[in-house]
């Protein structure tokens, strides 16, 4: 969780600087922090962040424990504000289960 944490403090800060996160991407993830691994795939994988652009507005990011626990973050409406999940979710509106619950 915490990976997944630092990787939406840097999502956020390509949202604010860029009003989309239409390009966000490993590498431009990496610009600002190359302290996590990031992949674009389809399905979380253990010890890295999986980012899927979900329009100009929505993201999701989700990355899987070494025990299979699979984490996201999807934001909605920019960079303010991500809903949690335990979903390996695709749409940013998909986020569910939220991590504490």
């Amino acid at each position: 969780m915490r990976t997944l944490q630092l990787a939406g403090g840097v999502a956020q800060q390509y949202f604010f600087e860029h009003d989309t996160f239409e390009g966000f991407g490993p590498e431009a993830a990496a610009a600002f922090s190359d302290d996590i691994v990031y992949n674009t795939a389809a399905e979380a994988v253990p010890g890295e962040v999986s980012i899927r652009v979900d329009g100009e507005s929505g993201l999701v990011l989700a990355t899987k424990s070494r025990d299979g626990d699979v984490y996201s973050a999807c934001f909605r409406d920019g960079g303010t504000f991500a809903l949690e999940g335990r979903n390996d979710a695709s749409d940013s509106r998909d986020c569910g289960n939220g991590w504490l619950q």
